[in-house]
């Protein structure tokens, strides 16, 4: 089992929470303010677990953390690499946690940063069910990761939110339209904002709707479930 580093930045005793937060970074020394997150999580849900990944990429054509940073390297090979190279190391570290806190993986939350949430996103497409509910912030299009031949569908179980800011320099806003429309194609249960005052980081207005995605947004299978009682008494 190969696990990336982890900081656990705010946390219930580890056998009594009742949620389990995983924000996940591409990179450590780039300011995402990714702790602001990690607190607001701490504050908003009280009984859960929270836990910042490094998610970084093992590779001789990367001489540094802040090269996935730099657009000559925003290209779909660039991008599916990244993937292909950090998707066991990020599902082993998720186990871990979740053994660790006895977190179900229903009650796992990943949060995706970046290129991260692109692996992320293809994570909750293994077997058996990884997360409940998986957001990514300021990600590469998932659509250019995924052979068009082989397109698996994720879970019910899982919910998905996209969050993108129009000032985003490093990886367009684009790319998460891209994502939104792939994944209305597939019928799947997500949500897309795109943000007009955010860069490539976490700021007020990024953290606000994440919270606000988290807590209020009902997940499609519960909906159909209501409905479905509803008609049938």
């Amino acid at each position: 089992m190969t696990l990336s580093t982890s900081t656990v930045y705010a946390t219930q005793a580890l056998n009594t929470s009742q949620q389990l937060f995983l924000l996940v970074q591409p990179y450590a020394t780039y300011d995402t303010n990714i702790a602001a997150m990690a607190q607001a999580l701490s504050q908003h849900f009280t009984t859960a677990s929270v836990v910042i990944i490094n998610l970084f990429q093992v590779s001789p054509h990367i001489e540094s953390e802040h090269k996935c940073l730099s657009q000559e390297y925003l290209t779909e090979a660039h991008i599916s690499n990244y993937v292909a190279t950090t998707l066991t190391d990020l599902m082993d570290t998720v186990k871990y946690w979740q053994e660790k806190t006895a977190i179900t993986p229903i009650a796992t939350a990943l949060l995706g940063f970046s290129y991260s949430g692109a692996t992320c996103l293809e994570a909750a497409k293994q077997l058996p069910l990884i997360a409940g509910r998986v957001i990514t912030h300021s990600s590469p299009s998932v659509t250019i990761t995924i052979p068009s031949t082989v397109e698996r569908i994720y879970a019910k179980e899982t919910t998905i939110h996209l969050i993108h800011g129009k000032k985003d320099l490093i990886v367009p806003h684009q790319h998460s339209i891209n994502t939104a429309n792939w994944l209305n194609d597939l019928n799947m249960d997500f949500t897309a904002d795109i943000l007009p005052d955010t860069s490539h980081a976490f700021n007020e207005q990024s953290i606000s709707i994440i919270l606000q995605r988290l807590s209020s947004y009902i997940p499609k299978r519960l909906w159909n479930e209501a409905m479905w009682a509803a008609a049938n008494t």
